[in-house]
């Protein structure tokens, strides 16, 4: 996270990204950014395995909690906000062979057939 202090208006700005893994190891990405006298958002920029595709925007509210160290501030938050999964088509041909020619996969031209007409 990167925070930006401006300590005679008494504000402080910060960015960052955060990756959240489940049980299965299938992640989440996130980016936030918390502004002076703004939301503090944050946005659902993609994911892996079940999560691939995850686009969200995402709103926390944090309240003050207190410490148990002195000199340290601590927050609860809530996040509350909408998702989406988009499911990406993947470009398919069909190799000679019957096989499935896949995504970034690269092959000779030769590999693919030619569109019945």
């Amino acid at each position: 996270m990167n925070r930006l202090i401006d300590p005679a208006a008494k504000t402080v700005e910060a960015h960052g990204y955060c990756a959240y893994t489940d049980a299965d190891n299938d992640q989440i990405f996130e980016k936030c950014d918390f502004l002076p006298g703004k939301p503090n958002t944050c946005e659902l920029t993609g994911g892996t395995g079940k999560f691939e595709g995850l686009q969200g925007s995402i709103i926390i509210t944090s309240a003050p909690v207190k410490s148990t160290y002195e000199g340290t501030q601590q927050l609860v938050g809530h996040k509350n906000g909408t998702y989406k999964i988009v499911k990406t088509n993947l470009a398919r041909s069909i190799r000679p062979n019957g096989h499935e020619l896949l995504g970034a996969e690269s092959a000779p031209s030769s590999f693919f057939r030619p569109a019945p007409e």
